[in-house]
């Protein structure tokens, strides 16, 4: 039996054009937690363990009914997933808020200084899946970057929900002093 390996521009995997670069609302479906010689480089020449999470992108931020496009505006397809390398051993605070850390605390909605503790990485993990967030990816060559994170914004009351200054100043005038005449001009 032999192998062939192939040739430029027979490549036939799946291999997905990148997403357009946007901020996107993302949902963490899947963790890898990778250690040892499989990870060990320059900069972590011991193998110490590292998380790959795996971001199902949900929405464009702000737009929800965007639809989701590829870098040639065709549909994403609906297994796409962004990738992010989560660092264990770079999480500080100082001189700049570490992208391990940002990521963390984006999805756990704390701030980017709070002190996190879990029994163990895969108790971490575990706790980070179906978690969302917002995530800033860029294109590079022909794959998506996460470069930036942020927590999921509250959504704010609408407007017809919000008591008008009018009425509450009636509320404080009628209670104080009796009567009181409020104009709706302004």
């Amino acid at each position: 039996m032999g192998f062939r390996a192939p040739g430029d521009g027979e490549y036939t995997g799946t291999k997905f054009t990148p997403a357009a670069a946007d901020s996107y609302r993302a949902r963490i479906d899947e963790y890898e937690i990778k250690e040892g010689p499989e990870v060990a480089n320059k900069y972590n020449p011991d193998g110490n363990p590292r998380i790959r999470f795996f971001l199902t992108p949900l929405e464009i931020d702000g737009d929800s009914d965007a639809e989701l496009v590829d870098i040639n505006d065709a549909p994403l397809p609906e297994d796409k997933r962004f990738i992010f390398f989560f660092d264990p051993d770079h999480l500080g605070t100082k001189p700049r808020i570490a992208k391990s850390r940002k990521f963390m605390a984006s999805a756990l909605n704390v701030p980017n200084d709070q002190a996190i503790e879990y029994e163990s990485l895969e108790e971490f993990a575990e706790d980070m899946l179906e978690r969302e967030l917002v995530v800033d990816v860029e294109v590079k060559g022909d794959y998506n970057n996460i470069v930036d994170t942020r927590p999921v914004r509250k959504r704010a009351r609408k407007r017809a929900e919000r008591p008008s200054l009018v009425d509450e100043a009636e509320k404080v005038f009628n209670e104080e002093e009796g009567e009181a005449v409020v104009s709706e001009e302004y």
